[in-house]
């Protein structure tokens, strides 16, 4: 067994973090919204902005949902950074989780609710009332949830740890709201905290990835109701999983993989005469890669057919650079793809990377690059790239986080990342190549200021101003000078 620098935790220490000339150094954000619009800036409870999505509305109007912790809805036009509608979704409950449904194309989502309900709305409808809720039988909460990217009807919630430690991932067929068509109870022995659908749904139709806080991530085929038949492999990361994806095969990383010998998917005659025939169909294998973000703040990287570590559970924390200056208090969020994403690795390597998004307490973070393919016979973690830094509130600008980012949504259209974080600010940070003669590419930085109009559906008046504008008192001049830069959809 390899032996391997242990932190405090328990896990990994992460190899160096190198950093390049050409790491991004973000000046400021060109506009700061409070979340929800009606809160007064400076509040010394500020709503949490838990969740971004990029959605659409029936006039083709590219929009942004951000959902605060108190279940406030808020949709943003992304073309003018004007609120246009905003609303609380429950009194007593929280929306745990949240995604498009039928992509982010659509103007429709779906919620995972802690009173036990899976719930969609319409954006085209208005954010008064969800379209369809389907109530769970457990009355657990739901802490998860996941379209079918094949199929509209159908929709995975994963529940909360209830009775005598049982955990449900329901598959609900929206037409039929009295009870989940099917459900696995036994996959996972604690809350289950992530479902995914395997991307490729034309080839892999069906495999669902979970995680839990029981710290396992499974592969399952969806399409077997039988338990035992339906789970395909599991991992275990040694803690409670926060976040999960699927890193899909490139033809690259595929043969990478294959000639490296890192993992065998193929089987002897011994194996193949031990599985049916379902269980060792094409749809089921070459699934690629997993990744799972645990609440240590650690990383794991898997094989995804069999759950081989390739990447054995590492501290996040424990990688840091000098110059520029970054270490991590936490990890924000994980992405296998970010297209367009400034100062991507070199075109000339064929090194494939998991960009993780992580911050500093104080409200600062940044991006790192973690290498998911092989070179050789060397590992996928001998390398980590500082890619991206952006500032905290008050460390050289007025604007920024003051406080942990919780969510983030890339706009690979404009250039332009949405972060939204404790301090109840939602940020929008534009992407310029413009170099500053240092090799360090810098975002343009400017301000945009903009109130919410009567017209919206939030009647906010005054209080709906964007942060920036409510907390220097920006005069209505102002505010319409700077918002008539900020159109990049036009």
């Amino acid at each position: 067994m390899e032996d391997h620098d242990l932190t405090l935790s328990g896990a990994a220490r992460a190899p160096p973090l190198a950093s390049s000339s050409t790491v991004h150094r973000a000046k400021e954000p060109f506009h700061v919204q409070v979340i929800p619009p009606h809160a007064q800036p400076n509040t010394t409870s500020p709503a949490y902005v838990t969740h971004l999505l990029s959605l659409s509305t029936s006039y083709g109007t590219p929009t942004l949902l951000a959902i605060a912790d108190d279940s406030t809805l808020t949709l943003i036009d992304k073309s003018s950074g004007v609120v246009a509608e905003s609303q609380r979704a429950f009194a007593d409950a929280r929306i745990t989780q949240a995604k498009p449904l039928g992509g982010s194309g659509s103007g429709s989502f779906v919620a995972s609710v802690s009173n036990g309900t899976v719930a969609c709305w319409d954006t085209r409808a208005g954010l008064g009332k969800p379209v369809w809720i389907l109530q769970g039988q457990s009355k657990a909460p739901y802490l998860c949830v996941e379209p079918n990217p094949s199929d509209a009807n159908t929709v995975v919630a994963g529940t909360e740890q209830y009775g005598h430690g049982d955990s449900d991932i329901d598959i609900w067929d929206i037409r039929a709201s009295a009870a989940p068509s099917s459900k696995y109870n036994e996959v996972h022995s604690d809350d289950v905290t992530v479902l995914q659908y395997h991307p490729d749904h034309v080839n892999h139709g069906g495999i669902l990835l979970s995680g839990s806080t029981d710290g396992l991530v499974s592969a399952i085929d969806t399409t077997i109701a039988e338990e035992d038949d339906a789970v395909i492999s599991v991992g275990n990361t040694g803690n409670s999983v926060a976040k999960a994806g699927w890193i899909p095969f490139s033809s690259s990383s595929s043969s990478t993989y294959k000639s490296a010998g890192s993992m065998d998917t193929t089987m002897d005659s011994s194996e193949a005469s031990d599985l049916s025939q379902t269980e060792t169909e094409s749809r089921r294998r070459n699934l690629g890669l997993v990744y799972a973000i645990g609440d240590m703040q650690t990383l794991s990287l898997f094989d995804g057919d069999k759950f081989d570590p390739l990447i054995p559970t590492t501290d996040v924390r424990s990688s840091s650079s000098l110059r520029p200056p970054w270490s991590t208090d936490y990890v924000i969020d994980a992405f296998p793809s970010l297209p367009s994403f400034p100062n991507p690795p070199s075109s000339n390597s064929t090194q494939e990377t998991l960009t993780l998004f992580v911050g500093k307490s104080e409200g600062a973070f940044a991006t790192l690059t973690i290498p998911t393919s092989q070179q050789g016979n060397t590992t996928p973690q001998k390398s980590w790239g500082l890619r991206a830094v952006f500032p905290e509130q008050g460390d050289g600008t007025f604007y920024g986080h003051a406080d942990i980012v919780r969510s983030v949504e890339w706009d690979p259209a404009t250039n332009t990342l949405y972060t939204g974080g404790e301090d109840g600010n939602l940020c929008f940070w534009k992407f310029d190549d413009i170099n500053n003669g240092n090799g360090q590419m810098q975002s343009s930085g400017s301000i945009a200021l903009n109130s919410l109009p009567a017209s919206t559906g939030y009647s906010g008046g005054a209080e709906g101003a964007s942060r920036a504008g409510a907390r220097y008192g920006a005069g209505s001049g102002a505010q319409t000078a700077r918002s008539q830069r900020y159109t990049p959809y036009k």
